[in-house]
């Protein structure tokens, strides 16, 4: 039988007796400290000031007034009041993709007064929720100032989507004019159902940056960097890539490589959602949940990895059935997606085998040299047969849970490669079949290996 003290116990855990001392978990901080670094943010961002302001100030009041009240607060109200001042702080801490001028604040700006509005909506819900709140006062009284604001920022875009020259006077600088321009022009087709006549016709797999929510970091290099993110509400990867914008060349190169992924559209090729080529250029694409493939294999049945690497060889010759080299294949582009469904990424930094492979460097910069084929190597662009090569050190990496030579050093690895024509020994976990395969894959004479149809027949064999 219970006896009173644990009922008192009960009751305790369910109040909150000092607000000041109770912390937002995800922040590892308290509320009233995280209300700070909001009036920071707020003070950065003073050109989201007419709708971030008004938030902030509610916010305010409402720890105010639950700090001053003499009753214990309930639990469950100060964690939905918590969870509102989270939301706050994730919106204004969001990392800016793109270049900031007056059309992409105008843009970002109404998107955040689309996110304040149901914010505001959720102070109300808890002002509502709690009979120690009162939500008369002036401050509480958001929706006439929201409401002018989104109907100013709907005339000014209007404008800007009728006269995007005229709107764009102001931008001096060459690049933040052109992503303006681009910017206008998808809203024009939104607003208006066509573009100005004025506008250069718009890539249909353009995205504005407003659009995305920048999450995790997660690699950066000579290439650029590489996001989490959310598009629409969709989980994506974001890869802003460092071009020389104002090399004409490089610029068409970066369209056409986008105008070529766009229009593959394959189970095993990680699928590009869309870009922005003007401004600071980045691409979107499909997140891969389950990592690469090399780590998702290891401790599988062998059987399952040869399935694995079937639909990896059906990307593969998908590429290379429409004239794409891939030109850096290795394990860590071999990712696998939702539904446990492998596909081969990174593509979009190759191109038609016929004319260039986008990202190969004429200096010699050639990459990881261990899946790298020995004409590659030696300086020779990549083709189909060097794609080869280097997918069957994928498929002894996707099998043996080690890269292609172990430990080795590099150097001795090219000096292999290169002088002595071999390749590494054969694993044990290789039966004789699958590794004539891969002979047949790697040889030296880039005439003499096999192509990817065949490959794909032979592996769907094996997975069987």
């Amino acid at each position: 039988m219970s006896s009173p003290h644990d009922s008192e116990r009960v009751q305790s855990a369910k109040v909150v007796g000092d607000l000041s001392c109770y912390e937002i978990q995800t922040l590892g901080q308290s509320i009233v400290t995280t209300l700070d670094d909001i009036e920071a943010l707020c003070n950065e961002l003073e050109e989201f000031s007419n709708v971030n302001r008004p938030v902030c100030a509610r916010l305010k009041d409402v720890y105010e007034q639950l700090d001053a009240s003499q009753a214990p607060l309930p639990v469950a109200l100060v964690e939905n009041f918590a969870l509102i001042v989270l939301h706050f702080y994730d919106m204004l801490d969001q990392r800016t993709l793109g270049i900031i001028s007056s059309v992409s604040t105008l843009l970002a700006s109404k998107t955040l007064a689309g996110k304040m509005y149901g914010l505001h909506q959720d102070i109300d819900h808890l002002l509502r929720s709690a009979p120690c709140l009162d939500g008369h006062a002036k401050v509480h009284r958001w929706r006439p100032q929201l409401q002018e604001t989104r109907t100013r920022q709907d005339q000014e875009l209007r404008a800007s989507t009728t006269e995007p020259l005229s709107a764009t006077t102001d931008i001096k600088s060459q690049d933040e004019r052109a992503q303006a321009l681009a910017i206008l022009q998808f809203e024009a087709l939104k607003l208006h159902g066509e573009t100005p006549k004025t506008i250069v016709e718009l890539p249909r797999w353009f995205i504005p940056p407003h659009q995305l929510k920048l999450g995790n970091h997660i690699a950066s290099g000579a290439f650029g960097a590489v996001y989490e993110a959310t598009w629409l509400g969709t989980e994506v990867v974001v890869k802003q890539v460092f071009t020389d914008q104002s090399d004409t060349k490089s610029r068409a190169q970066f369209r056409r490589e986008l105008d070529l992924w766009f229009g593959l559209n394959h189970a095993n090729l990680i699928k590009l959602y869309g870009a922005c080529h003007e401004g600071r250029p980045f691409f979107v694409c499909e997140r891969a949940a389950y990592g690469t493939l090399a780590s998702f294999v290891k401790g599988k049945h062998r059987k399952e990895i040869w399935f694995c690497l079937w639909d990896a060889a059906k990307g593969l010759q998908h590429l290379h059935d429409h004239g794409i080299v891939h030109g850096d294949l290795k394990g860590n582009n071999i990712l696998v997606c939702d539904e446990y469904r492998v596909k081969l990424a990174d593509f979009g930094l190759s191109s038609n085998s016929n004319r260039y492979v986008l990202g190969y460097d004429e200096g010699g910069n050639l990459g990881a040299i261990r899946w790298k084929a020995p004409e590659c190597l030696a300086g020779s662009r990549p083709t189909a047969s060097s794609d080869m090569y280097s997918f069957g050190m994928c498929i002894i990496e996707a099998m043996t849970g080690q890269f292609p030579w172990g430990t080795i050093p590099d150097n001795v690895v090219k000096r292999n490669v290169l002088d002595k024509k071999t390749i590494p020994p054969r694993p044990r976990i290789f039966s004789e079949s699958e590794w004539e395969m891969v002979e047949r894959m790697c040889h030296s004479d880039p005439q003499r290996r096999i192509t990817i149809g065949a490959v794909v027949s032979m592996i769907y064999n094996f997975s069987l």
